[in-house]
């Protein structure tokens, strides 16, 4: 059975499944959760065959009205205020050690505002503009999220090359669509 619901505002991707949720050992079925780039569309899908399992260790959300990411680490909450309301958090890998990197790009400026794992500011970067979508990924392979960015009036995608700062522009897509990054 697949449920779709709607998510106002919420411009991230997460895809997770376990059979023990939070500390639920007695979970029957395994649950999987998405929220999909831009457009706030997510999928809750629920079977009652585990499929191979998935251990979460982390999970975090991200308050907008507080700026703050809830973060529980192994069980042990951490708040962590970052940004502020209106932000756009975009979790990423962003200085390649293989663990996401808290950041958030504020839309009224195109400004991404990533943190240090020591909880100070690693980065600030003006990339994009009002009215563009944020889709951090590794475009350019060095496995190191690169700053892009894609703009909904004419589909065309701003990336921003962690390697060497090397930029490029390329159109994919047309007004309506909604930005996707992965490996396909």
């Amino acid at each position: 059975m697949l449920n779709f619901f709607r998510f106002p505002g919420v411009r991230s991707i997460e895809i997770r499944s376990s059979a023990a949720v939070g500390g639920l050992r007695n979970l029957k079925r395994t649950l999987v959760w998405a929220v999909c780039v831009l457009g706030g569309v997510g999928a809750v899908a629920q079977t009652a065959t585990p499929p191979a399992l998935v251990s979460v260790q982390t999970v975090a959300v991200w308050r907008p009205s507080e700026g703050i990411f809830y973060v529980s680490l192994a069980g042990k909450l951490e708040a962590l205020r970052w940004g502020m309301a209106g932000d756009i958090p975009v979790v990423a890998d962003y200085d390649g050690d293989g663990r996401l990197d808290i950041a958030v790009w504020r839309p009224s400026d195109g400004t991404w505002y990533l943190m240090s794992k020591q909880g100070t500011a690693l980065k600030s970067v003006q990339w994009g503009m009002k009215g563009d979508v944020p889709v951090p990924a590794d475009f350019d392979g060095d496995k190191r999220a690169d700053f892009a960015v894609w703009r909904p009036s004419d589909g065309t995608w701003y990336v921003q090359g962690s390697v060497d700062g090397r930029m490029w522009i390329y159109q994919w897509g047309q007004a309506g669509d909604i930005p996707l990054v992965g490996r396909f």
